[in-house]
């Protein structure tokens, strides 16, 4: 009775509101565990970006289902009690001793809107709601967040990004170093997962913000950095940063030379200043091994020592350096043979040690072999001076790799359109271009005259790479019209590419874009539309006139080995990141036509038809994919506004621009073919920064780089081979390609027979960064893997610019102390034995420890450490990469050292052809150092993995996988 008496008043008051206060419950309610509750937190609750709870406790004799957080009328978040609170046991006593009337109750700040300045606590009852009570919000103004924490440093990837909300945006952002301004932004790029979670805020999915900070210019010192934020209505809110880090010594190391070879004694001398002085330095290598001490010098350090951001205090006045001078002196004896980087490890008065980057040291003899095969070739790039001076760097390099399968040559560049008798006798082509042309005003024009680079390379009997530039770059140091063909034609507008407005840009509309030269004029592109007939003929000439220079120094000297690169970077302007696309000139969109409509070039039977629309197009289909009515041929224009990839007018237009690229690229080869070259001796130059890039120019457009008409099979012309520039993360297959196959796999299915006539490890948009041991090994392992014939590191900058002259450094072509050379030399020397499209799996070095891309099976445990793999299990699998289907020739042999018990061990091979995939079981033979597997050739079928399978249990030890082809002759 008592019961059905409690509820009634409840009811009541459910029919008449819906809502028990706690006033009411006092006087009305005799039942001490009816509609009872609190809320815990304290009000006001500061609300925080990565959410909030608030606690208490309900409890009703009915039972309470959940308790809700209300705001503007919706349940914003909801929870079951479910825990003890002995206090409410206590207050209530026995009605309360099995109950679990605890709750949290977490808060999403996204699902609250910031006008909301209350909330409301209630429990829910199978009779309805009461009122727990009110919790008052307080929100900060402006709203932030960071996402991450990553300390500023040396070689760090020194970002600073998160968002920043405020009903009053957008907000500005200023990062402060003690007090001090070091950058600003504003909280206004895209982040579509901040709008999601954001959804009740204005502009939540434009609220991002980032900024990349180059630690050479901030101040020393080790502290926290602060984030101010300040919305449009001048409210401030706070965060802290990441701390900064830039308290390590400034110096470098002073060496004769670059590389040791096996040398009997070593020394050199290094200088280092810290802010509080220092306690000694001492030689290792990288890996640790302890040389010795070195010895303190009381005399100044070398005069060539530059002023250095370190010289300058915190709050812009000077520092005196605090230096000192080190000299070393001793031997190798104690190192094993092999490559080492030496270092000098600073340790300052605080305890901070600094590594300076030394000479490689090779210990051991320098076996010369022969190669059973075609020898990767690598091209190292520079001037013609360089080269003329002697190229010690190159030659000690040459020497210690230049051996076996490897040969080691030089890449020089010649700009063909620039390289010119002049304006007065119609642009000519120049081969022996002399300085006075090639210098102006203290700047070089070019990098040296055509015969120049083949006189050398013959002098130095060094395989040579000719990179024939007439494309964006060559003439993009500065304008000299009287001189170069592109600086005089693009003085007409109808020559050059145009924008979505109809615009050409002036060629330095754009500054402080990342290259080989400082602040390049890119910005006006030369139109690659068939009407652009004076710029075409001019280019076809120069270039063939290029050409049979070559063929006539290959003539007389059939032993040199010269190949070609063309135009690296040819694209439809991509500068204008996100806020310009090309290329409208009123000529490329009369070629547009004639490729939709099958007209002209691309009519049935012409020269071009192959490379036409598809499917033929008519006005009413055009009307119909524009979503608007063309009325005649002359009024189909493609998209200018917004881009939207899902647009299938866009599509269209982009799979347009992706093949103008490829007939130029195409032209380009046929001409020099043409003039007397051999196919296999050209090679394109197209980049590919980013693993995720269209394989084919038909392909489905998805970003940016899409808008500047790459692919991977444009890049590829039918008479010769592609040259892939690459970068960064795409240089070592990092990213989501859109055909679900890696980049270095679609670059080898489009043409087996590719180059790099450009690489490096380092990100292009990180010109501060020095990419590690780890970054530059994968780099090598996946390009070397991949088939590439030769490889022409990007070498500009040594490893000790970065501190001692930052204005000269940029990461993505430092080389000489860097960890990059480091792998490169080193990659090198494994690969003296084996010729160009074997597969080494070298799982690491002394260095790096690397699955190469390998993995366990199923009940195999497996280990990576420097150089090793270690695999335990029952049954051990080994299980390979997976290739996008590796033609297998004449077969396959793989080679396996390692350690492990006198055992049976088979390989089971994947294959895929057109009716379908297989798998085969092998034999494997044991060996001294390992075991050996014949794969034999399967026609019409591709590899695609292996699987090693060991017979019995114990540990595994595996050093070295490598697959060679039976018929790998090769080019010689």
């Amino acid at each position: 009775m008592s019961r059905i008496l409690s509820i009634v008043p409840v009811l009541l008051l459910l029919f008449l509101g819906g809502a028990l206060d706690r006033s009411i419950e006092r006087t009305r309610l005799t039942h001490t565990c009816v509609a009872r509750g609190s809320v815990d937190t304290v009000s006001p609750l500061m609300m925080s970006p990565n959410g909030v709870s608030i606690s208490g406790w309900a409890v009703d004799t009915s039972g309470v289902d959940e308790v809700q957080a209300v705001a503007g009328g919706r349940v914003i978040a909801s929870v079951k009690p479910g825990h003890r609170r002995e206090d409410v046991s206590n207050y209530l006593g026995a009605c309360a001793d099995n109950t679990l009337p605890g709750f949290d109750l977490a808060l999403s700040a996204g699902d609250i809107s910031p006008a909301q300045e209350m909330l409301e606590i209630r429990a829910r009852t199978q009779l309805g709601w009461y009122r727990i009570g009110r919790v008052k919000l307080e929100w900060p103004r402006p709203f932030a967040h960071l996402d991450t924490d990553q300390p500023i440093r040396w070689n760090g990837r020194n970002v600073i990004s998160g968002w920043a909300l405020s009903d009053a945006a957008p907000v500005a952002v200023t990062v402060l170093a003690d007090g001090r301004e070091i950058a600003q932004m504003t909280a206004k790029s895209g982040r579509d997962d901040v709008g999601r979670v954001f959804r009740f805020w204005p502009h939540a999915d434009r609220s991002g913000f980032e900024v990349r900070l180059n630690i050479g210019s901030l101040p020393r010192g080790r502290f926290p950095l602060t984030l101010r934020f300040v919305d449009g209505a001048g409210r401030t809110s706070e965060l802290p940063g990441p701390v900064l880090e830039n308290d390590e010594a400034i110096g470098r190391v002073e060496s004769a030379v670059s590389i040791l070879l096996d040398p009997a004694s070593i020394e050199f001398q290094a200088w280092a200043q810290t802010d509080g002085g220092i306690a000694g330095a001492r030689v290792e290598t990288e890996a640790g091994m302890v040389l010795g001490p070195m010895q303190p010098v009381h005399a100044p350090a070398s005069a060539e020592r530059p002023a250095t951001d370190s010289d300058v205090a915190s709050d812009g006045s000077q520092r005196l350096p605090r230096e000192q001078l080190f000299r070393f002196n001793g031997k190798p004896d104690a190192l094993p043979e092999g490559l080492h980087r030496l270092v000098v490890r600073v340790t300052d008065g605080g305890g901070v040690i600094t590594s300076l980057p030394g000479p490689l040291l090779w210990k051991g003899a320098i076996e010369d072999a022969q190669c059973a095969g075609e020898p990767l070739r690598v091209f190292f790039p520079g001037p013609l001076s360089f080269f003329r001076s002697g190229a010690s760097q190159m030659q000690a390099q040459r020497t210690l790799v230049g051996h076996g399968c490897v040969e080691v040559g030089m890449r020089g560049r010649v700009e063909y359109l620039r390289s010119t008798l002049g304006k007065a006798q119609d642009f000519i082509f120049d081969p022996d271009l002399p300085e006075s042309h090639r210098i102006i005003d203290g700047k070089e024009m070019t990098g040296g005259s055509l015969r120049g680079f083949l006189n050398i390379a013959w002098e130095h009997k060094a395989p040579l790479l000719i990179t024939l530039d007439g494309g964006v770059w060559a003439d993009s140091a500065f304008s000299v019209p009287e001189l170069d063909i592109v600086d005089w034609l693009e003085q007409d507008p109808t020559t050059v590419q145009w924008n979505q407005h109809g615009v050409a840009e002036p060629d330095d509309a754009l500054s402080n874009l990342p290259g080989s030269i400082a602040s390049p004029q890119l910005a006006r592109m030369m139109s690659l539309n068939r009407f652009n007939e004076r710029f075409l003929a001019y280019k076809k000439r120069n270039l063939q006139a290029a050409v049979r220079e070559i063929v006539a120094f290959m003539a007389a000297h059939p032993e040199q080995y010269v190949a070609i690169s063309l135009d690296p970077d040819q694209y439809i302007n991509p500068w204008f990141f996100l806020t310009q696309w090309y290329d409208y000139n009123p000529d490329t969109l009369r070629q547009y036509r004639e490729w939709l409509f099958h007209l002209g070039p691309y009519a049935d039977g012409a020269p071009w038809a192959s490379e036409r629309a598809a499917t033929k197009w008519t006005l009413e289909r055009a009307s119909r994919a524009a979503g608007r009515v063309f009325a005649k041929l002359e009024d189909v224009e493609p998209p200018r506004g917004a881009l939207d990839y899902a647009d299938p007018w866009q599509q269209v237009w982009t799979q347009f621009k992706r093949h103008l690229v490829a007939r130029h690229y195409a032209d380009l080869a046929a001409w020099a073919v043409e003039a007397g070259l051999p196919q296999d001796r050209v090679f394109t130059g197209q980049t590919f920064i980013q693993s995720d890039v269209s394989v084919d120019p038909l392909d489905k457009a998805t970003g940016w780089t899409d808008q500047a008409g790459v692919s991977i099979r444009g890049a590829k012309p039918p008479k010769g081979h592609l040259c892939a520039i690459l970068y960064g993360p795409a240089s070592r297959d990092e990213g989501r390609p859109r055909s679900g196959v890696s980049l270095s796999q679609n670059i080898r299915s489009v043409d087996p027979g590719w180059g790099s006539c450009e690489f490096h490890p380092a990100t292009i948009d990180q010109p501060e960064r020095i990419p590690s041991n780890d970054e530059s090994y994968r780099t090598l392992l996946t390009m070397m893997n991949a088939g590439a014939r030769y490889l022409s590191p990007m070498w500009g900058s040594r490893a000790q610019d970065q501190r001692t002259r930052p204005e000269h450094f940029r990461a993505y072509d430092s080389y000489e102390g860097t960890p990059f050379e480091t792998q490169f030399i080193w990659w090198l020397k494994q690969r003296s034995a084996w010729p160009v499209g074997t597969m080494l799996f070298p799982f690491g070095n002394d260095l790096v420890a690397s699955d190469d891309g390998w993995h366990a099976g199923e009940d195999t445990t497996l280990v990576s450490e420097r150089g090793v793999l270690r695999l335990k299990g029952s049954v051990p699998v080994l299980h390979s990469p997976a290739w996008d289907g590796l033609e297998p020739g004449q077969g396959f042999e793989l080679s396996v050292s390692g350690t492990w018990q006198q055992q049976a061990a088979s390989l089971v091979v994947q294959f895929a052809a057109p009716e379908g995939r297989s798998s085969v079981e092998l034999p494997c033979t044991q060996s001294a150092i390992g075991m050996q597997c014949a794969i034999a050739a399967r026609p019409g079928a591709a590899m695609t993995s292996l699987a090693l399978k060991w017979k019995e249990g114990g540990e595994i030890v595996v050093d070295q996988i490598v697959i060679k082809r039976n018929d790998e002759a090769g080019e010689k």
